[in-house]
């Protein structure tokens, strides 16, 4: 049987007066997502209604679904990353940008300079977590039609 891994890139609330979600979707969350056919690119994702809003009252979630064998740039999760791997490959991939020596993940202050960065990282486990899977989540689909 054939795996799919979902992911996630928005969310969105629907109309109260229309068959309408409105969604905002951070186009860096899904432009390595894309798929290219006959020349033509495209982006397919789900839109799923959850169980129960979210604290900003969003009722939608949007995800992209793509087989679980497809090939990645980086080594699966379960590998062990070293803070400093997190840290650096995070940089090169912009996936934590900086402006000075202060740097910033989906805009959100982590640290000012690489040293605290790199501290906050091995010491929050959810900031941990969040960077491998965007380190990760850099696939080039191919999906079928």
């Amino acid at each position: 049987m054939k795996t799919f891994k979902k992911t996630f890139i928005g969310k969105g609330k629907q109309n109260p007066n229309f068959d309408i979600v409105k969604m905002t979707l951070k186009v860096d969350d899904f432009q390595n997502l894309i798929f290219e056919k006959e020349g033509v690119k495209y982006l397919t994702f789900e839109v799923a209604k959850m169980r129960e809003a979210d604290q900003f009252g969003r009722t939608h979630t949007a995800y992209v679904v793509v087989p679980e064998n497809i090939e990645t740039k980086f080594e699966p999760q379960e590998k062990k990353w070293s803070t400093d791997e997190i840290f650096t490959e995070a940089v090169k991939k912009n996936i934590i940008t900086n402006s000075g020596s202060w740097y910033s993940f989906k805009d959100r202050k982590i640290g000012h300079g690489s040293a605290l960065v790199r501290k906050n990282i091995e010491s929050n486990k959810e900031l941990r977590h969040d960077l491998i899977h965007a380190i990760t989540t850099t696939a080039q689909p191919v999906l079928p039609f």
